[in-house]
Parts: structure tokens; sequence; C-alpha cells
């Protein structure tokens, strides 16, 4: 938590310093507003997991910045607003996207209410950073904004593949999250032969085996199936 306020604070000072109004932190991203003139929208994601890449995320906002500052006060015929999302890799609360649904008006009751593993709710999480929940219909994008750009690293090998320093992405990959539950039959493993045996692993295991070749099907063509995670419970096979 203090790392990510003075993240948020070094920021801040620096998008006020070559920016025309001040930035505003609302719940999950911080943003640097034009409030009456046309604008695009440049930013990227604050937070990231592990094995993500170097600058993940970050190098959309430092980079955005870095726009700002390097046009040294010169004006164009439309407003440039940099925004930094937070809680979009859905690693605290289980639920991605946190930071850019309140961006586009989808930040519900419900999701507020979610908790993560300490008990913790979404809602009582921006309250103990110091922000007001709400607020967050303040954050909603208006009529005026035209465009959303943002900068990224290659997250996979085509681009190192095809010796190419930068490219276009043709889609944004979206995450749907299912949380599936095998049920066994209680037997006694050592007398039980195998063909009257219900493993709840062993089901699991076929399972993901049938769903990993989805991915690669010409119909999914761009498409990622993969499990996430799994748990055995005590007791159980």
């Amino acid at each position: 938590m203090i790392a990510i306020v003075k993240l948020l604070d070094g920021w801040s000072r620096w998008v006020f310093a070559c920016a025309s109004t001040p930035p505003e932190i609302f719940a999950g991203f911080i943003q640097q507003r034009s409030p009456t003139v046309r604008a695009s929208l440049i930013g990227s994601h604050l937070d990231t997991v592990p094995n993500a890449g170097a600058y993940d995320g970050i190098l959309g906002i430092v980079l955005a910045i870095a726009l700002l500052e390097a046009l040294q006060g010169r004006r164009l015929p439309f407003g440039i607003e940099v925004v930094g999302f937070s809680e979009e890799e859905g690693v605290r609360f289980g639920t991605p996207f946190i930071g850019s649904l309140a961006l586009v008006g989808r930040l519900d009751q419900q999701l507020l209410d979610v908790h993560d593993a300490q008990g913790i709710s979404v809602r009582k999480a921006i309250e103990n950073f110091g922000l007001n929940p709400e607020e967050i219909p303040q954050a909603e994008l208006k009529e005026r904004h035209t465009g959303y750009l943002e900068l990224h690293i290659e997250q996979g090998p085509v681009l190192e593949k095809l010796n190419l320093p930068l490219a276009a992405v043709e889609a944004i990959a979206g995450q749907s999250r299912l949380s599936l539950h095998f049920l066994d039959a209680p037997t006694m493993p050592v007398t039980t032969p195998m063909h009257l045996r219900c493993d709840a692993i062993t089901g699991a295991a076929e399972w993901i085996s049938a769903v990993e070749p989805l991915g690669s099907r010409r119909a999914w063509i761009g498409r990622d199936c993969r499990k996430d995670r799994s748990q055995a419970w005590s007791g159980r096979t």
C-alpha cells in the first residue's frame, strides 16, 4: 500500500509539472483531465503479476507522461488525458479490470462488495486508500472523449519471432473465469479396482486435457484456453 501511494504521488507530481490541469485519483486509477475540450486518453495499468515481463503496464503510463512533457506546453486541437488503472489483473479480489470498469461506468455496487482473502471488500480497500467510493461515477467517460491509446510491452513471442520492434494490435484479450468443482465417489484406493474408481483429480485432468486444444483450433484463432489453478481438499482424491 505504501509503495503504491508513493508511486501515485510521484506520477501525480510529474503529470502536474507538464499538464495544464491537476491529476485526479478515483477508485482504481489516476487520471489527468482536460475538462472542457475533446480529448484522447493515453495510459495503461499500474499493477502487474509475477513473470509478466519487464515494464508490464507502467511502460504505457511513463510514455504517456513523457509525451506530455515532450510537448513542452504546445497546444493541440484536442486534449490528452493520462490514465493509470489499478487492479486490472484481478490478483487481490479475483475480479479483473476494476479500474477500467470505473472508467466505462460499469463498476457497480455488487463488485464493490467483493472481498479479498482477508475479508476486505473493494469498497473498504478504496476507503482505506483515502478515496470516496461515492465519487466513482465522476470517473466515467464523457462524450468529449474520442479515443484511447495504450502502449504496452509484448507479452508473447510473436514480434520476437518476426524480428519486429513494434506493431499495432488487432484485438484485445479479455478474460472469462469459471470455477469448476469435480466431485468423487469415496472409496478405499487399495481395494477398489481402477475401473470402479471415480477420482476427482483424474476427472479434472481429463477436462484440462480436453479444453487445452480448443485454443489451437482454427475456429478459435487467438483464443487462450487454460487452467489457472487447482486445489484438492483433504480426504478426497
